[in-house]
């Protein structure tokens, strides 16, 4: 949408406002309704945000964008700081920083391979739905339109105005499509995620959640 860097920044300021009030309410939430519930509550709301995002297009505007972004935060927020508290609860005291490192490696990794396997989902769609706005352009040019949005636009500069104009459409057009992809795909993986962990979650993982962990218990009161 021809947004800075500092613009795009703005823009993302409601997943992090999400993230926030997720963060503060989460803890309250756990206390109430147990791990079993928050976790894939979060999951559930993560999924519902990305399904919602997954509708934005090329022409709209930030409106829809500024509902999903909290909505997303929010879940992810629920989830993540749930699973953490639920890690560290079930863990010897001797054993939480190992833990928490391992943690942080996995989620690196599973990062990793997201990228990777939602990267080429994107850019597969992104090229297939772009390929039919490319006729008549040499081969050269073509492979640079397909290989990004930022490539489309390069292309784009150096076409005739209504050409130009044409072609830039398409590459967004074609970028929101292959984004929509992701997204569902994002949002059906946190709805399988959400119904394993309700089904399979181990019993001493839910009760971590649901009652004060055994070495707060065991201090005795201070009058």
């Amino acid at each position: 949408q021809g947004n800075d860097a500092q613009a795009t920044g703005m823009r993302l300021l409601p997943l992090i406002g999400g993230i926030v009030v997720g963060a503060v309410g989460s803890d309250r939430l756990v206390k109430r309704f147990g791990v079993r519930v928050m976790l894939p509550l979060g999951l559930l709301i993560c999924g519902a945000g990305m399904a919602l995002l997954s509708l934005v297009q090329a022409s709209s505007g930030y409106g829809l964008m500024a509902v999903a972004l909290p909505v997303i935060g929010i879940g992810q927020a629920f989830a993540m700081f749930t699973a953490l508290n639920v890690i560290i609860d079930v863990l010897p005291a001797s054993q939480t920083g190992a833990g928490s490192a391992l943690t942080k490696s996995i989620q690196q990794i599973a990062s990793a391979f997201g990228v990777a396997i939602m990267g080429s989902l994107l850019n597969n769609a992104y090229r297939a739905e772009l390929a039919g706005h490319l006729t008549g352009l040499p081969a050269r040019l073509k492979d640079v339109a397909e290989g990004s949005v930022a490539g489309a636009t390069i292309v784009a500069g150096h076409l005739p105005a209504q050409l130009g104009a044409a072609l830039l459409f398409s590459a967004h057009d074609a970028y929101s499509v292959g984004m929509a992809d992701v997204l569902r795909v994002g949002a059906g993986v946190m709805v399988a995620a959400a119904l394993l962990l309700g089904t399979f979650m181990p019993a001493r993982a839910r009760a971590a959640g649901e009652q004060p962990s055994t070495r707060e218990s065991a201090q005795p009161e201070v009058a």
